[in-house]
């Protein structure tokens, strides 16, 4: 089964890493929360599929602007979810064998499958308390960064 992390804060070294060394940094797939000046928190995940790196590139460039002193001063608190770092290190979309991270939220017609469950915790801690949006960043298809929202928001 796979495991979930929850933190509190990210290392810098997040700023300047490259996707395929994320396992550096995060060992598993990681559920982070910064706390901004407003809430309730945005969700983001990034890296749900591993090899879709645009999601990460945008988080540094966001946390760059905002860091300050080695501390984020975030205008909004968020959770950011560093999705499939396994599949990341290795160049990947996914690994042959686990479900599409972006095919294991609610309502997936696989909900016993590792990834499912996974995705399950995330969604039972950031939906706990309302949250103000929910978004996906990811490549599309394509070379340009595409933006996706989930509709997992109160």
């Amino acid at each position: 089964m796979k495991k979930l992390t929850i933190v509190n804060e990210i290392p810098e070294k997040f700023l300047e890493i490259n996707y395929r060394d994320i396992k550096e940094i995060f060992d598993r797939p990681t559920l982070v929360h910064l706390k901004g000046d407003k809430e309730p928190p945005l969700f983001i995940s990034i890296l749900l599929h591993g090899n879709e790196f645009s999601g990460l590139q945008i988080m540094q460039e966001i946390l760059t602007k905002y860091q300050e002193d080695g501390y984020y001063h975030l205008p909004r608190s968020i959770w950011l979810f560093v999705g499939n770092v396994e599949a990341a290190s290795l160049g990947l979309r996914r690994q042959d064998d686990e479900l599409d991270f972006n095919r294991a939220w609610p309502g997936t017609p696989h909900p016993d499958a590792p990834t499912s469950r996974l995705i399950a915790e995330v969604m039972e801690k950031i939906t706990g308390n309302a949250l103000f949006a929910a978004l996906d960043l990811h490549n599309n298809t394509g070379t340009n960064p595409a933006l996706r929202m989930h509709l997992c928001c109160q």
